[in-house]
């Protein structure tokens, strides 16, 4: 689906210049720490935020990830309310997307 994103004729949406911080994490350490928060006590109610070790800007994720597939990609900067306004249309496409969500 990242491809895809890539592919568009105006370049990869973000907002702004895409100096947001992000910290990516592996599926598998939220699953494990699901897994801890499973077994411990008092925890219920309580709101835990689940990040990887490292920090990039939103711009740096994209760089890396077309770097990783091999995709020249350019990158579009949306002001929030159009970047807003693309995700909502978007996320109808999506839906017409045969995935697999098990």
């Amino acid at each position: 689906m990242m491809a895809e994103f890539t592919r568009t004729p105006f370049g990869f949406p973000m907002i702004g210049d895409g100096s947001q911080i992000r910290k990516p994490i592996h599926v598998s350490n939220v699953a494990e720490a699901i897994q801890l928060l499973i077994r411990e006590k008092g925890v219920e109610g309580k709101v835990f935020e689940l990040c990887g070790p490292k920090a990039y800007t939103y711009k740096r994720l994209i760089e890396l990830f077309a770097y990783a597939t091999m995709v020249r990609c350019r990158t579009a900067s949306l002001n929030p309310a159009l970047f807003w306004l693309y995700g909502r249309t978007m996320s109808v496409e999506i839906r017409r997307t045969p995935f697999p969500y098990d």
